[in-house]
């Protein structure tokens, strides 16, 4: 039976109170590399595993970002019945039949008009 290294995780809040991992995919100096387990270090040129962690680790921007969204959460129901449409439009050009493909925003405003918002709160 082989050990595993336990790795020590560290964290880092942003300005807005949410937590960000310290490493290597978290840092302003990372590059990304065409390896999903490697990134090239642009501090210290070199090739470095994804999850690790040096001193000069500084947060991201988008690290730096997270939480910072006021954005809002579309309701199930809107996303249920926007599947509907684009299925039932897929349906209709399978069977040959001519179809003309709406729009996000009329199918928004098709919603809205039946079951008002389409956000939650």
């Amino acid at each position: 039976m082989t050990k595993r290294k336990k790795i020590l995780t560290m964290y880092s809040e942003n300005e807005y109170g949410m937590s960000v991992k310290k490493c290597c995919a978290s840092c302003m100096h990372k590059e990304l590399t065409g390896k999903l387990r490697y990134r090239k270090c642009l501090k210290h040129l070199c090739l470095t595993k994804a999850h690790n962690v040096c001193s000069d680790w500084e947060m991201n921007f988008p690290s730096r970002q997270a939480g910072a969204s006021e954005g809002k959460v579309k309701r199930r129901e809107y996303q249920m019945f926007l599947l509907e449409v684009r299925e039932a439009e897929i349906t209709a050009e399978e069977q040959g039949q001519q179809v003309e493909v709406k729009t996000i925003e009329e199918i928004r405003q098709l919603f809205e008009q039946e079951h008002g918002s389409i956000y939650i709160n």
